[in-house]
């Protein structure tokens, strides 16, 4: 049976919101009949983001002490992909932005809440500080109103998608002010990265065997770092049956492990189909 080779780029790439679905239109309307197609390789940049708008996973809140009060300190987080470190640096530039820091002697800045990766664990942690009443000799305040007792920051994860992220159910971290340091870390599996695998649907099949039917391929970013490129390559091709009939074109569109449509960043990539024909 003879076998065509059907590539697509960048050039394919039909303009959404998403960026994830390619389509090779054929120069003529082709007419498929007892025909089977199948993935030869797919070579993709890493560019979905972890934390984004559409996600509801991009806001929590810090409460600070403030003389003989509190404020609240409400984020939105950029839509990107983060580490725990790089979120970590944003919440730390919004105390920047609102004087919930102080300046020590030998001019470095001191913050009295951050998130660490605890790798031993597996886990995130939250540490927090008391705020010191006074301020300490040689040191710079930038504006911040003390504390009259000297109280740890509280954390605040709302009731959205952000738990997932952070591994932290919703609430405020610690329940009530600490004049101690507080640590604690999340209480389930923080999945910082939300797509684990991806899925690969093809207009033109029907495979009976999974939901949706669409689906010909999936692979995973495995240890690919966020910029570089996965290459997936099938060496023993699984061939799937096209659906007899006439099309002017073939879709191919990228979802997540749920199937919902792969926010791709950077849509500059390759596919390689083969189609085997009667």
């Amino acid at each position: 049976m003879p076998t065509q080779a059907v590539p697509l780029n960048m050039t394919n790439l039909v303009p959404s919101t998403n960026q994830n679905v390619y389509r090779y239109t054929f120069p003529g309307s082709a007419y498929f009949r007892d025909a089977s197609l199948s993935v030869k390789s797919i070579s993709i940049f890493y560019s979905w983001q972890n934390i984004n708008s559409t996600y509801g996973n991009n806001t929590l809140s810090i409460i600070f002490p403030t003389g003989a009060t509190t404020a609240t300190l409400s984020i939105t987080i950029p839509n990107g992909t983060y580490s725990v470190s790089d979120l970590n640096s944003y919440l730390q530039s919004q105390m920047i932005a609102n004087n919930y820091y102080l300046i020590d002697s030998t001019g470095n800045y001191v913050y009295y809440i951050e998130l660490v990766e605890n790798s031993v664990r597996y886990t995130i942690q939250l540490n927090e500080f008391s705020v010191p009443t006074s301020l300490p000799a040689g040191w710079t305040n930038p504006g911040w109103t003390l504390p009259t007792t000297a109280y740890t920051p509280q954390f605040v994860v709302p009731s959205t998608t952000i738990q997932t992220l952070l591994g932290f159910a919703a609430g405020t971290y610690p329940a009530a002010q600490q004049t101690s340091t507080y640590s604690t870390i999340s209480t389930t599996t923080p999945q910082f990265n939300p797509v684990s695998a991806i899925m690969v649907g093809c207009n033109l099949i029907n495979n009976l065997l999974s939901n949706p039917r669409t689906i010909i391929d999936t692979f995973t970013q495995g240890t690919t770092a966020v910029g570089s490129t996965i290459t997936s390559i099938d060496y023993e091709y699984p061939w799937f049956p096209i659906v007899d009939g006439n099309y002017s074109s073939i879709d191919i569109t990228f979802y997540d492990q749920n199937f919902n449509n792969l926010q791709i960043v950077d849509p500059n990539l390759n596919i390689f189909l083969l189609i085997k024909t009667p």
